[in-house]
C-alpha cells in the first residue's frame, strides 16, 4: 500500500458482474484481487442480493482515481498548491 504523509493512498476500481450486469466502484489496494460478486459487494458495503456470491466479476478498464490528502501538498513538491486546482506534476500533458 502506498502512503502519502502517513495516509493510505488507494486507487478506485470499477467491476462488472457478468451474471447480473451491475457495475460497482470500489476502493482497494493495488495488490488485492477480487474473486467474485460476494467479495466485491463486501468491499462496497452492500448486499449481494439474489446474485450468487461466486458469480464472476471483471475489472473494467477506466481512468482510475487515487484518493490522497490535499493538506500539505506543497511540502512534498516545494511549491504552493495551484490556485486553479491543477494537481498534476510538470509535464503531465494536460495543458495546465
Amino acid at each position: 500500500m502506498n502512503h502519502f504523509q502517513g495516509f493510505a493512498v488507494l486507487p478506485t476500481y470499477e467491476y462488472k458482474c457478468e451474471q447480473n450486469g451491475e457495475t460497482l466502484e470500489v476502493v482497494h489496494s493495488m495488490s488485492r484481487s477480487v474473486s467474485g460478486w460476494g467479495e466485491l459487494c463486501e468491499i462496497a458495503g452492500r448486499d449481494p442480493g439474489d446474485t450468487p456470491e461466486n458469480a464472476k466479476v471483471v475489472r473494467l478498464l477506466s481512468a482510475s482515481a487515487v484518493h490522497t490528502p490535499r493538506v500539505g501538498e506543497w511540502k512534498r513538491t516545494n511549491k504552493k498548491p495551484s490556485t486553479t486546482g491543477h494537481t498534476h506534476g510538470p509535464g503531465c500533458g494536460c495543458g495546465h
